[in-house]
């Protein structure tokens, strides 16, 4: 278990500084998508101090249900953090399922710890990849860090999509 002052300072603080100017200059929407990133990052580190540039994790971005930080020691693998609804991340929790909407629909809802970690083990039996677990933030798990290897690779056409 890592607590949130100890993760705080493997993060590099000016790269997600960094991110949530370049989200907020964007304007509309993305000023909504800069407020998340800034939620999920110091709300589940509950405002630690983040590390100083060139730090461990560098950020990517905060796509879906995850915080993504590019792992600058080993430089081959993505690093997610995932968490609590309170912190930014919503109907994604630790990892979306499918669950009922106060209507009784089938819906996205959020994941506790131990769904996040059910769907990972899921993927790894039935689609050959997936995460691993890294390591929990804070004694009341604030947070769940995964890890994917990072593999380099290209995006269809819109062509080869139509096919």
């Amino acid at each position: 278990m890592l607590t949130q002052r100890e993760f705080a300072q493997l993060v590099d603080g000016p790269s997600v500084d960094r991110e949530i100017d370049r989200l907020t200059k964007k304007g509309g929407g993305w000023l909504q998508a800069a407020q998340i990133l800034s939620r999920r990052v110091n709300g589940t580190l509950d405002w630690e101090e983040l590390g100083p540039s060139g730090s461990r994790y560098q950020i990517v971005g905060s796509r879906g249900e995850a915080v993504l930080f590019w792992d600058s020691h080993l430089k081959n693998r993505i690093v997610k953090l995932r968490g609590r609804e309170e912190n930014g991340y919503g109907t994604a929790g630790f990892g979306c399922i499918l669950a009922r909407n106060e209507r009784g629909m089938i819906d996205y809802g959020p994941g506790t710890l131990e769904q996040a970690m059910e769907r990972e083990r899921l993927s790894w039996e039935h689609l050959g990849f997936g995460c691993v677990f890294e390591d929990v933030i804070g004694a009341d798990v604030s947070g769940l860090l995964l890890a994917q290897a990072f593999i380099s690779g290209f995006a269809p056409t819109e062509q080869e999509i139509r096919t």
